[in-house]
């Protein structure tokens, strides 16, 4: 019987998959349980123009990331953050305020998890900060943290 998973079942397949199983299981457990539900053509049709949109939305936003990336080559911005007198953050900079500042300084919007630290930034100076967009699409720009007045 071919059935269509709607929730991930190990060593069976994905969410959306289409898969040819027993009768008996189908009926006894995977229907009983909700995990899928049996596969009609319109279905099938369905999942195919499903799965077309995602791989578009998919090579979109791969071409938007390149793009994004080629403006973030050489990029450099400055913050402006308290620290003590040593040169210490008060408040270590996070990838939200290195998004953010990326966007109020030069117009490039893009997704805090796509920017890297290995930990907060805690001190003053110069920092190369690693942007990945996944997929092999990667830069890095510098960041400045000055002392602010």
């Amino acid at each position: 019987m071919k059935i269509i998973l709607l929730q991930n079942i190990d060593k069976l397949g994905k969410i959306g998959d289409v898969k040819n199983v027993a009768d008996g299981y189908a009926m006894n457990f995977l229907f009983t349980n909700k995990l899928a539900e049996p596969a009609t053509a319109d279905e099938i049709r369905k999942i195919e123009s499903d799965q077309i949109k995602k791989e578009k939305n998919k090579e979109n936003k791969q071409k938007k990331y390149k793009i994004i990336l080629s403006k973030l080559r050489g990029i450099s911005i400055e913050i402006r953050a308290k620290a003590s007198d040593a040169g210490r953050l008060f408040a270590g900079l996070t990838e939200d305020d290195i998004a953010s500042e990326l966007k109020s300084q030069k117009k490039i919007e893009i997704e805090s998890r796509c920017v890297k630290l290995h930990k907060r930034i805690k001190e003053i100076g110069e920092h190369n900060v690693d942007i990945d967009f996944g997929n092999n699409l990667n830069g890095n720009i510098k960041v400045k943290i000055v002392m602010a007045n």
